[in-house]
């Protein structure tokens, strides 16, 4: 829990990421066709096909309706995240231990939970549709208990509890992202997939820094961190509105 080894934690790990990212800069091919003339013209191209894509999808409403449920549920789950962190921190004493040990229980939980939400989703012979609105209704329990719990000095106040919830958002959330690009691989033009994966990419997580910025917000005007979970809430029963009326026969 030292601030050096924290900075070889932070230097170990940075070093894993560049020699993988080396080794994958390594093995990727060429981009097939003739080369492009300067190397701004990946930039330009990029940004003419994402406006291009934006075009396509406005033709097609499941999919717009769909990114944006997927934009407010999941920066809301983004958001919850935040906020056990810095609950846990500064008002619990959780340590830099203990977030690490979470983050290594992080993929094995995620395993689990699309083997378990698999099972529960061929039981219950839900589409991905439905599956998404459970997961929804799932994580909403949380905020709305912090955000009542506030008030009665309950939720996040003890270590085992912070590690409960974290362990309980995390559990999840694979199987919901699966589902999630499941049921937009239905809607996607014959052709046009990586065009509109990477635009679901831009929705999901080109915008998280909103929950953040509201969260932050509300802990320097209120001052109190633990009412910004209001966010979460507004914004997981927006994304549950556009869910539900997604047309999947349509579509």
């Amino acid at each position: 829990n030292t601030y050096f080894s924290l900075i070889w934690t932070f230097f170990i790990s940075s070093l894993g990421w560049m020699v993988l990212g080396l080794i994958g800069w390594y093995l990727l091919q060429n981009k097939p066709g003739p080369p492009l003339k300067k190397p701004i013209d990946y930039i330009t191209i990029s940004w003419i096909k994402l406006y291009g894509t934006l075009k396509e999808g406005r033709k097609h409403s499941n999919v717009l309706i769909l990114f944006m449920g997927w934009f407010f549920l999941l920066d809301s789950v983004s958001m919850m995240a935040i906020m056990v962190k810095l609950i846990g921190k500064v008002q619990v004493g959780l340590h830099a231990a203990d977030f690490l040990l979470m983050a290594c229980l992080t993929s094995p939980l995620e395993v689990v939970g699309i083997v378990f939400y698999n099972f529960i989703q061929k039981k219950l012979k839900f589409n991905s549709k439905q599956m998404i609105l459970v997961h929804t209704v799932y994580f909403l329990i949380f905020p709305i208990y912090c955000f009542i719990g506030n008030f009665w000095g309950v939720g996040l106040t003890s270590k085992w509890e912070v590690y409960l919830f974290k362990l309980l958002l995390i559990l999840p959330f694979s199987h919901l992202a699966s589902v999630q690009r499941v049921l937009l691989s239905n809607f996607i033009p014959i052709g046009r997939e990586t065009e509109f994966f990477s635009l679901n990419q831009v929705f999901g997580r080109g915008t998280a820094w909103i929950g953040p910025l509201l969260v932050g917000a509300m802990e320097t005007y209120a001052g109190d961190i633990r009412l910004g979970f209001i966010f979460p809430i507004v914004f997981m029963l927006i994304g549950f509105g556009f869910f539900w009326f997604i047309d999947v026969e349509h579509g």
